[in-house]
């Protein structure tokens, strides 16, 4: 077996030479370490999977079990009304999305609200599905739906929402992770990217993954969903 001076060596440069093992000595190395300083690192070789002791970040494995999804959308300019785009997720769906990222070519607000609905008939243009992304859309067809229209109603001003400003073709997104997990009830099943300035053309994008709802239906009171 490949000889590590653990006592001597950084952590980087151990992890370097976990990589370059082969598959033989690599398990033994690992268990190795955690016996000798109870430090298991295993989890710190991203994107190796279980059979390499490590374990793929939570997006990289949702993408693999065709579970994400981008829907983007355009807007021609209205006088004194507001491009939007909305993320939402289906009343009783039994699905939770969770959001990856946003995007807008114009500066926008992002923000989840309980009154703000737009209504509005589905976008009819499929999601994209992240493991068939070549296919544009002829692949599964996802549980939510974007919508996208003109309106006079700011969510800045809206009183329930809450909203964070995101400057013109920034991505939004924290982390690696998910940063909202979108329920499918009228409380917290919208999420709104909206412009900043009416009478522009705005276009952006949703990016996020549906998982199983883990709490029964009985016990989801809040939910109204959409008309």
């Amino acid at each position: 077996m490949p000889v590590i001076d653990l006592d001597n060596t950084s952590v980087a440069a151990v992890l370097r030479q976990l990589q370059e093992l082969p598959l033989r000595d690599l398990r033994a190395t690992l268990g190795s370490i955690r016996n000798k300083f109870a430090v298991d690192l295993g989890p710190l070789l991203r994107g190796g999977g279980p059979e390499l002791g490590g374990e793929r970040d939570e997006w990289t494995q949702l993408v693999r079990e065709g579970r994400c999804w981008v829907k983007q959308f355009a807007l021609a300019a209205v006088a004194a009304q507001f491009g939007t785009g909305v993320l939402r997720n289906p009343s009783n769906s039994g699905m939770r999305l969770l959001v990856r990222a946003v995007f807008a070519d114009q500066d926008y607000v992002i923000g989840l609200s309980q009154n703000f609905n737009p209504g509005g008939s589905n976008s009819n243009v499929v999601p994209w599905n992240l493991q068939e992304v070549p296919a544009l859309g002829n692949g599964p067809i996802g549980t939510s739906d974007v919508v996208a229209l003109n309106t006079a109603t700011s969510i800045v001003t809206e009183a329930n929402g809450l909203g964070i400003r995101v400057p013109a073709k920034q991505i939004f997104q924290l982390g690696t992770g998910c940063f909202v997990d979108l329920d499918s009830g009228a409380l917290s099943g919208f999420l709104t990217i909206q412009s900043l300035v009416a009478n522009v053309v705005f276009n952006g994008w949703f990016m996020w993954a549906e998982v199983e709802d883990r709490l029964p239906a009985a016990q989801q009171t809040h939910r109204g969903g959409y008309p």
